[in-house]
């Protein structure tokens, strides 16, 4: 969670859009997905698969 904060904060204050962010941090969770179990590693894999789009259409709706 640390990891995810640092490149938010990063990412923001580097002028990145907010689609660069959520891939960087969905980059950063694919990568954490190699300590995973084997028996879970497909299912960490499965659950970073949502594109910022998808991620923005359901913010949206929670926000509206």
């Amino acid at each position: 969670m640390q990891k995810l904060l640092i490149l938010a904060v990063l990412g923001l204050a580097a002028g990145c859009s907010s689609k660069e962010v959520y891939e960087n941090i969905q980059y950063s969770n694919r990568l954490d997905c190699n300590y995973s179990p084997p028996a879970q590693y497909d299912e960490c894999l499965d659950s970073t698969n949502q594109s910022y789009e998808e991620y923005e259409r359901e913010r949206q709706a929670v926000v509206d």
